[in-house]
């Protein structure tokens, strides 16, 4: 009900609690309380002895109603879910507000009239342009909100002395030392690792075996070798595209047309960027050594994401697109392949990388020419294409076949073979004559079609019309393995170098695993063992794969792990435990302290919430909230 002067207010310390209301009040709805109707035949429902009145509701539920459909195209048609829902809602809110009235009115509590005054006074949307209460705002306001000033008052005092219970209620929530103590070392605990690597890439390539072992891989991976259904059909298509190629086109008109568009065939220097913006210079200096030591962008982007920083690209920008003034003086003039920065910007230190220069570019008129003559032919056969299709249409349902579709009408014509991807047998792209939208649904409407289905015409996206015909169909079929006896070969080669790779890791794995240390294991193998950088419980590392921080964090200190990267497989020992100090991270520590604290005293709430729902045992009159629903629809 005051969900209005709610809002003017900014934050209420109430409104915590009506949120955490709504999970509370699910599980009780309005129907299921539906007992003991005709206690009060007058009522809507009662609660801890007291009523809720017909006006309440429907002051509520109007109020409700009139905020949750602002957004709709037309608010008369709402549906009769949501009333339903908004209702159940309202109805809900009242239930709390009577049982929490009668436990204010249990233990006495009241609100003065100096605090109730303060409160109104300090409200900003009761506020002149002088920035001081009006009271000729507050009328008005009330006025909008079809409310009388005693009315108002008479909410917010009981509003005020809800909230001296909530609040009281919500500050029991207070953790223990040990607990917040817990919670801050599992956070911000880290572990390092050391990590061996063995890519898939550096084994040995296998030698070509016999053709029965080919030849056993080709039957057993058929999906890969099997060629797809393919579908013969000839079509016609009208668009505007399509009339225009027949259509006039003066050279003046060419010469306005290029003269109107110049800044399309005229574009200044631009330049293909890199850009991380951090938090702070530490940070960003940090990212840049990293940068300048050789990273990759995907790796930059995943250090970014650790450092709570920001990666985007900019292809082909010019000066004036790239948001700060600082950074564009920084990028134009740079070299191609510079890693430059800290720059100050808008949201922090940014670093950037100058991926590549693209010099001032003219497109003369002769080189124009076709592009704009076909633009503006387009244009003159926008008009045009409405009544063609009728034509066309008309010539269809009157028998007509593709092949008699007269060349006067500007639509064109087409036949090949295609699969469902639109693309023929070579592997190309079917030379449909339609923009890609509409070649997309030519294709899907040949491979719905059956063969010999009458011609019709139909109406696609783009404005463009078209018609088609399946003459033949060639079911999917495998490929014989003479044919593909080469791409078998490479398959099995790259299956069997993934798994031999794999199974060396296995074996190193097991000698870690058998007391001998990673160090050793790795000599032996002729590879190098890396240390690390610490990983937080939760993130991604910068130089971890994504599936080893998870792990890492169920190891014991020399235990080992082996997980599968982009490239090949990883074995890894938890090298380094690194418990947080709190006396070094206050502000953390604190702000762990006061997540608990709302998480507990929004429990606390939950539970009293469920307990004063229970204990005044509501009631609610389902025959008269109907009828109270029925007559606000009409």
């Amino acid at each position: 009900m005051l969900a209005v002067f709610r809002k003017l207010a900014g934050t209420w310390p109430a409104r915590v609690f009506f949120v955490l209301l709504a999970s509370s009040f699910v599980a009780w709805g309005v129907t299921d309380v539906a007992r003991n109707i005709g206690a009060n035949s007058n009522a809507v429902a009662t609660v801890s002895g007291a009523s809720i009145t017909p006006g309440e509701f429907q002051f509520a539920f109007t109020r409700d109603l009139k905020e949750a459909t602002a957004k709709l195209p037309d608010a008369s048609q709402t549906p009769p879910a949501l009333r339903q829902q908004v209702a159940s809602l309202a109805l809900q809110r009242l239930v709390y507000q009577k049982s929490l009235a009668a436990d204010v009115a249990a233990l006495h509590l009241a609100t003065p009239d100096a605090a109730l005054r303060d409160t109104i006074y300090a409200m900003p949307g009761f506020k002149g342009i002088d920035g001081k209460f009006d009271r000729r705002v507050l009328l008005q306001v009330l006025n909008n909100n079809q409310l009388t000033e005693q009315r108002f008052l008479d909410m917010m005092r009981e509003e005020q002395t809800r909230t001296q219970l909530t609040d009281t209620i919500q500050n029991l929530g207070v953790p223990p030392d040990t607990l917040t103590g817990l919670a801050f070392t599992y956070l911000n605990e880290s572990r390092t690792a050391d990590m061996l690597v063995l890519r898939v890439a550096n084994h040995p390539l296998p030698a070509t075996p016999a053709d029965t072992v080919l030849h056993r891989f080709w039957a057993n991976h058929q999906e890969n070798y099997s060629s797809p259904e393919y579908r013969h059909a000839r079509m016609v298509v009208l668009s505007a595209a399509t009339i225009g190629r027949s259509l006039p086109v003066t050279e003046a008109e060419i010469d306005a047309g290029y003269a109107m568009t110049k800044n399309q065939y005229e574009k200044p220097e631009r330049r293909s960027i890199e850009v991380i913006t951090a938090p702070n210079d530490t940070t960003a200096a940090t990212l840049l050594a990293k940068w300048r030591h050789g990273a990759s962008w995907a790796d930059m982007e995943q250090a970014a994401k650790t450092a709570n920083a920001t990666a985007v690209t900019f292809d082909d920008i010019d000066r004036g697109g790239i948001p700060s003034a600082d950074l564009a003086a920084a990028v134009f003039s740079a070299k191609a392949g510079d890693i430059a920065g800290p720059i100050k910007g808008p949201f922090g230190s940014q670093i950037m990388h100058l991926r590549s220069i693209l010099p001032p570019t003219k497109t003369p008129l002769a080189e124009a020419r076709a592009k704009i003559r076909t633009k503006i032919s387009e244009q003159k056969a926008a008009d045009l294409v409405d009544p063609k299709s009728q034509k066309l249409q008309d010539l269809f349902a009157g028998g007509a076949t593709l092949d008699e579709v007269p060349t006067g009408l500007g639509a064109a014509a087409a036949a090949g073979t295609m699969d469902a991807s639109g693309r023929t047998q070579d592997g190309t792209p079917a030379p449909i004559p339609a923009s890609p939208t509409l070649a997309r649904e030519i294709v899907g409407a040949v491979f719905k079609a059956k063969k010999g289905d009458a011609v019709q015409l139909v109406e696609g996206p783009d404005r463009g019309f078209y018609a088609i015909s399946v003459d033949t169909i060639t079911p999917p079929s495998v490929q014989p393995f003479d044919a593909v006896k080469t791409k078998v070969l490479a398959d099995w080669q790259a299956d069997t170098r993934r798994h031999e790779t794999e199974m060396q890791a296995a074996q190193l794995l097991r000698q870690v695993q058998g007391g001998k240390p990673i160090m050793d294991v790795a000599g032996a193998a002729g590879l190098s063992v890396a240390r690390s950088t610490p990983a937080l419980r939760g993130h991604m590392a910068i130089d971890m794969p994504r599936d080893l921080p998870p792990v890492l964090f169920s190891l014991k200190l020399g235990e080992a792990t082996m997980v599968q990267t982009q490239d090949g497989f990883m074995v890894a020992t938890l090298a380094q435990i690194i418990k947080p100090d709190p006396a070094k991270a206050a502000a953390q520590f604190a702000q762990i302290r006061a997540t608990l604290t709302k998480v507990m005293g929004d429990d606390f709430l939950t539970s009293y919430a469920t307990a004063i729902r229970d204990g005044g045992k509501p009631t609610v009159n389902t025959a008269l909230l109907n009828k109270l629903l029925e007559q606000t629809a009409e």
